[in-house]
């Protein structure tokens, strides 16, 4: 079951030019209708919103091959569900390491602010080094990391679940390592899309 409040981690597992891309986001319950809403169904109504906003964007070149859900309130509830997904734009890409890059706005001091990266970026939407998208491309992928998606969980209206983004904080365990502290939750006001192209060391060779 998903409730109101929990917070919901969900990561897409693709691969982009013999290198593993992973993507996660991160959400709390804001409306749950239904009372048979769960992990499944939340995946597979929350997975077509990624494709038409983001993949929409990205080149054919990115695999997207699964879409893993957690539950990270109850620590218990997961669900992977299998996808076989590409980019929608034809052609090659830029290096897996260049990314389009999306600072996300806190609501509070909370946390800081958070960063959203995407790898697959078609050739022709650069120059040098300039991201080339219009501003309805731009606002779409926008809106997708910073507003409520809500998900009809049962193809039916009155089965309503909202999802807010949100920034989960991190603290410093006594091994020294940073984990998600789930005390340290904060809305996502705004997402805006870096003009340059970005590179992600982690995904360099």
């Amino acid at each position: 079951m998903v409730a109101v409040n929990d917070i919901i981690q969900i990561t897409t597992k693709g691969s982009l030019q013999g290198q593993d891309i992973l993507n996660v986001f991160h959400y709390q319950v804001g409306t749950v209708d239904s009372q048979n809403s769960n992990l499944e169904q939340l995946t597979i109504t929350w997975f077509p919103n990624f494709d038409t906003q983001i993949l929409a964007e990205l080149s054919e070149v990115l695999l997207i091959t699964s879409v893993l859900t957690e539950n990270l309130t109850d620590g218990v509830s997961i669900f992977e569900a299998s996808v076989n997904a590409n980019g929608d734009i034809q052609g090659e890409c830029l290096p897996a390491h260049d990314t389009y890059s999306f600072k996300l706005t806190r609501q509070t001091k909370v946390t800081r602010n958070g960063r959203k990266s995407f790898s697959g970026i078609p050739e022709g939407n650069q120059n040098n080094g300039d991201v080339v998208l219009s501003a309805a491309n731009i606002t779409q992928m926008e809106n997708f990391l910073s507003q409520p998606v809500e998900l009809d969980v049962n193809n039916d209206p009155l089965d309503l679940l909202i999802l807010n983004p949100v920034i989960v904080g991190r603290t410093l365990d006594v091994n020294g390592v940073y984990q998600l502290d789930l005390s340290k939750i904060n809305n996502v006001v705004g997402a805006v899309l870096s003009p340059r192209i970005r590179t992600q060391n982690t995904r360099k060779n």
